[in-house]
């Protein structure tokens, strides 16, 4: 348990009473009476708080995130009890990662969840182990939290930019379907193309007699022309 601002309000005003005996010997039984009153308060506000046993977390990440992005967190949080608590969830990520969120702030009501997001931006490759995730509630009366570690570790690696990878990857495959990426060429070559008829100006060395004699008129072979192609990684 950790005492709450308020419980360190109602310590702070049982000194004074104390410190006033001095002026007034009648403040002492003032004192004791409101000492008892509030250990009572204290021992009625722990009985009638709810027990960390009827709340719950879990947490979504990928297993592989990548440099100079903001890669997201999901944390659940569960409430299988009936009382609305005042939650405060604060998840041990990785110490190299940076955040923008350092802690959660809201209220859950009876049997129901919380969906909490927030992103995290790693600025070097790796392997990174998250722990576990951190749940504080105040109680009935407000004169106490009470914790919860919920264990999900976690390990994960770092990357290269793979959102910006696969968006690459889409873009190629969207332009590949617009047309062969193979240019043909007629020209001399060493990749045989195609048959054609025979026309005034083609070399005799590329006359294919076989093909020729099967149709009895002069045909001859097309090559492809090599070239350079361009190769994306």
């Amino acid at each position: 348990m950790i005492a709450s601002g308020r419980l360190y309000i109602l310590l702070t005003l049982g000194v004074v009473l104390f410190f006033l005996m001095y002026i007034n010997p009648m403040f002492q039984q003032v004192g004791f009476v409101y000492d008892a009153v509030l250990l009572l308060a204290l021992a009625l506000d722990f009985a009638t708080t709810q027990s960390a046993k009827q709340l719950g977390a879990t947490r979504a990440v990928a297993d592989r995130l990548s440099i100079g992005r903001q890669n997201e967190v999901l944390i659940e949080v569960f409430n299988q009890g009936a009382a609305e608590l005042e939650m405060r969830v604060r998840d041990d990520h990785p110490e190299e990662f940076e955040s923008e969120v350092k802690e959660f702030d809201f209220k859950l009501k009876g049997n129901s969840r919380a969906s909490l997001n927030y992103n995290l931006l790693p600025r070097n490759r790796g392997a990174y182990h998250f722990a576990d995730i951190n749940l504080r509630y105040q109680s009935r009366l407000g004169l106490f939290w009470r914790e919860l570690k919920v264990k999900a570790g976690r390990d994960v690696k770092v990357y290269s930019d793979l959102v910006a990878l696969k968006e690459l990857s889409v873009k190629l495959s969207k332009s590949s379907e617009l047309g062969d990426l193979r240019m043909r060429r007629r020209g001399h070559g060493t990749d045989f193309a195609s048959l054609r008829e025979y026309v005034s100006g083609d070399d005799v060395r590329n006359v294919d007699w076989k093909a020729t004699a099967r149709r009895d008129r002069p045909v001859v072979r097309v090559y492809e022309v090599e070239q350079e192609q361009c190769l994306m990684v």
